[in-house]
C-alpha cells in the first residue's frame, strides 16, 4: 500500500549502519522512498528503537519487548556504544526537524542516512587509525650518509634552528590557534624569509560554515555544500573537500548550480573544483549548525531547569524534564 511499509525496514537500515556499508544504507533508503512514506513516522520509529537500545544498555528489564525482540536489541546493544546510541539519536532527532523545511523530503531523508555514516565514531576511529599510520616514526635514529665531509643527521645541525610551534586545532574548537610571532630583528639585520610573516590565506576571508547557508541553495545542492569542507579559496578558485558518499552525488548540473550560487553572493566569476577525501580535518557547515543548535538547546534546558514555575510543578508533581523534547522553535520555522 501506498505511504505505508513493514517495520522490517529498521533493521535493515541498522544493520547497514552496524556494518557501516554506505552503499547498502543507501539502497534501502532508496527502498524505503518508493513506497512514499511518512517520513516523520519513519524517523520516529528509528527514534524508539534507538530509545530501546539505550534502555536495553542500562538494563534490559526496562525494555518493551512487543515492539522489537530481545535479541535485536541485544545485537544492537553490543555493537555500540551508549554515546554512539545518543549521537544517532540526536541526529535522527535534528534530521526529522530539517525535513519539515526540506524542499524534497526524499532527498533529505537520503542525506540524513548518509549523516549517520559520515558521523559515526566508528568511521571517525578508523580514520584515526588510517592518519596515525601515515605518520613517520620520529622515535627512528637519522643515519647519517656515508663519505667525506661533516657528519648532519636529518635536521640536526650544529646550530640547530628552532623549529616553528605548531598546534593541531581539534575540529569543533571554538577558538583557533594564534601563531607565535617570531623575535623582533635587529635594526641592521636584514630579515630572512623565515622571518617574514606569511600572508594570510585567502580561504580565512571566507567564513564558510555561515556563508554555506547564505547561497540561497536547496535540495542536493545545499545538502552537498552543507556537508563540505573549504580546502582554500585563492587565484579565482574555490576548493571543496567532500567525504566519497557525498563526493558520488555531486553531477554537473549540481557543481554548476553550487558555483553560480557562489558567483552571485560573492560577486566574482570563480571555478569551483570538488574533491573526494576520505576524512574531513574540520567542521563541515552542517556539523558547525548541529553543534551551535545543540548548545542552545543545552542552554535552554539549563534555563528551563531554573525557571521558578517548573521548579514548582516539579516538587508539587514529582515530574522531570524530557529534555528531547526542548526544541527551539525558530528552526523548524528557518
Amino acid at each position: 500500500m501506498l505511504g505505508s511499509i513493514s517495520r522490517d525496514y529498521l533493521q535493515r537500515l541498522f544493520d547497514a549502519l552496524q556494518a557501516q556499508q554506505t552503499s547498502t544504507l543507501v539502497r534501502e533508503a532508496r527502498a524505503v522512498i518508493e513506497h512514499n512514506p511518512d517520513y516523520q513516522r519513519v524517523c520516529a520509529e528509528m527514534l524508539t528503537l534507538l530509545q530501546q537500545i539505550a534502555l536495553f544498555q542500562s538494563d534490559p528489564a526496562l525494555t518493551d519487548t512487543q515492539d522489537f525482540a530481545a535479541d535485536l536489541l541485544q545485537r544492537y546493544a553490543d555493537a555500540w556504544s551508549p554515546e554512539e546510541v545518543q549521537l544517532y539519536y540526536q541526529i535522527v532527532l535534528q534530521g526529522r526537524h530539517d525535513l519539515l523545511i526540506s524542499p524534497d523530503e526524499a532527498v533529505g531523508f537520503e542525506m540524513l542516512m548518509l549523516r549517520l555514516v559520515a558521523f559515526s565514531p566508528q568511521t571517525a576511529a578508523v580514520d584515526e587509525a588510517e592518519q596515525v599510520k601515515k605518520k613517520p616514526d620520529v622515535n627512528q635514529p637519522a643515519v647519517a650518509p656515508a663519505g667525506p665531509g661533516p657528519v648532519h643527521s636529518q635536521g640536526v645541525d650544529s646550530a640547530p634552528a628552532a623549529e616553528p610551534a605548531v598546534i593541531e586545532a581539534k575540529p569543533g574548537s571554538i577558538e583557533s590557534a594564534r601563531p607565535i610571532p617570531p623575535p623582533a630583528a635587529e635594526p641592521d639585520a636584514v630579515p630572512t624569509s623565515r622571518d617574514a610573516k606569511p600572508e594570510p590565506s585567502a580561504s580565512s576571508a571566507l567564513d564558510w560554515p555561515a556563508l554555506a547557508y547564505q547561497l540561497g541553495l536547496t535540495g542536493l545542492a545545499q545538502e552537498i555544500v552543507a556537508n563540505s569542507m573549504l580546502e582554500s579559496y585563492a587565484d579565482g578558485c574555490l576548493k571543496l573537500l567532500l567525504l566519497p558518499e557525498i563526493h558520488e552525488l555531486a553531477n554537473a548540473v549540481i557543481e554548476t548550480e553550487i558555483r553560480q550560487a557562489l558567483e552571485r553572493k560573492l560577486e566574482v566569476s570563480l571555478r569551483l573544483e570538488l574533491t573526494a577525501r576520505e576524512s574531513l580535518t574540520d567542521e563541515t557547515p552542517l556539523q558547525a549548525r548541529l553543534r551551535r543548535q545543540e548548545q542552545d538547546r543545552r542552554a535552554a534546558i539549563d534555563a528551563i531547569r531554573q525557571d521558578a514555575t517548573v521548579l514548582k510543578l516539579q516538587q508539587a508533581f514529582a515530574v522531570e524534564l524530557d529534555e528531547d523534547s526542548v526544541v527551539r522553535i525558530e528552526n523548524i520555522s528557518k
